[in-house]
Parts: structure tokens; C-alpha cells; sequence
């Protein structure tokens, strides 16, 4: 992360504050010492628990009282990928490895919609044949799916 962050501090000009602490407690901390009353959100209409958001909403009760905003909300799955390759976003590698949504690591896989099946022209006869191979979040053709690799 701290790669990543430093990475992008450089590039877009940011100055980024890395806090060890719960995202409800970090959004508090950021609050009370930077004066903070509104944050950038990157989440989507199909998140769970985004359905009622709209485009700027303030926090849920109990949390810290700032207005998120939410500048992706009405992109779909595919919106996100495709502005993400056209500007060359950097992301995270697991992303290239199958996966389409960061979870719990003990919880999270990567998503069955992606995988290659030996008899494929993409498999990878290179690689042992019992070792799963799938293909980069992009190709995920139903956004409906983007959580598929997500474990109850």
C-alpha cells in the first residue's frame, strides 16, 4: 500500500496520509485534526448498501458526520474498466490474476466467471495443468458477477 500510495501521491500531485486504524476511525481522526468534512467515495449503484445513495450523501448515523461524495455512482462494472485502461490507471495486480472485487483475504478468490478451461486458446499449456488459470478482471462480460469470487 505504501508503494502504491507514494506512487500515487507522485503522479496526481496528492498529498496522502496513510492512517493505521479503522476506516471509521481514520474518516474521525481526519476530521478532528485536518478539518476534513467531505471525502471522495468510489462506490457504485451496485455496491451493497448503495442503492439509496445519491450523489453526495452525508455519512450513517454513528459514523462521523462529513458528506461523501460519490463521483462513480452511476457507472457500471464495465464503465470503471474501460475508463481505467483508456487512462492507464495502475492497479493492483490481483486484478490481472482473476480477480474482481478485494475482500477479506481469507474470504476473497478469484472469480469463477474467469477461468480459463484447458481446452481454451488462452489456457497456458506452460502451466501445470491442475493449477487454475483466469483471465484479467476486464474481461468480466456481466458486471452482475463482479462479486462471484467473494466467499459468505
Amino acid at each position: 500500500i505504501r508503494d502504491r500510495s507514494t506512487g500515487c501521491e507522485r503522479v496526481y500531485s496528492l498529498r496522502i496520509q496513510l492512517l493505521h486504524n479503522s476506516f471509521r476511525d481514520g474518516l474521525q481522526q481526519a476530521r478532528d485534526e485536518q478539518g476534513v468534512r467531505a471525502i471522495f467515495m468510489g462506490q457504485r449503484r451496485t455496491d451493497p448498501h448503495a442503492a439509496q445513495l445519491t450523489a453526495m450523501t452525508p455519512t450513517s448515523a454513528g459514523w462521523p458526520q462529513v458528506m461523501r461524495i460519490n463521483p462513480l455512482l452511476e457507472w457500471s462494472y464495465a464503465d470503471i474498466w474501460l475508463f481505467t485502461r483508456l487512462e492507464r490507471v495502475p492497479v493492483c495486480r490481483l486484478y490481472r490474476r482473476g480477480f474482481t472485487s478485494l475482500g477479506a483475504t481469507d474470504r476473497t478468490v478469484p472469480n469463477p466467471h474467469l477461468r480459463i478451461a484447458p481446452d481454451d486458446d488462452d489456457f497456458d499449456s506452460s502451466i501445470a495443468a491442475d493449477t487454475p488459470q483466469y483471465r484479467p478482471a476486464w474481461h468480466l462480460i456481466d458486471g452482475a458477477h463482479e462479486r462471484a469470487g467473494r466467499l459468505k
